[in-house]
């Protein structure tokens, strides 16, 4: 038997929106990961994601500009390190650079 969260929030005028999907299993070995996405106001990164998984004990964060959509990803698994690691725009076909 699977279950699933979904926690949402939006402001009246849409410039912060999220929606976050849980796994509530009870005993599951993946019960507590997550998926949250959203867009807001911060700046230079205004959109973000976020995937957590309990059996990897791993979370991969990302976030990137809506307009030119340069960003970066944390992922300890993948990258085998904590760092943030980035992409530059679209004009540049999202090829990874040095983080400034």
């Amino acid at each position: 038997m699977n279950y699933l969260q979904i926690d949402w929030d939006r402001t009246s005028d849409n410039s912060v929106i999220s929606v976050k999907y849980t796994i509530i299993t009870p005993g599951g070995a993946e019960n507590g990961s997550y998926i949250y996405y959203g867009i807001n106001t911060n700046t230079p990164y205004d959109a973000f994601y976020q995937i957590y998984s309990v059996g990897a004990n791993n979370l991969v964060e990302m976030e990137w500009n809506r307009s030119d959509k340069h960003g970066h990803i944390k992922d300890p698994h993948h990258y085998g390190n904590a760092d943030w690691h980035c992409w530059d725009t679209f004009a540049n076909n999202l090829q990874d650079i040095v983080c400034q």
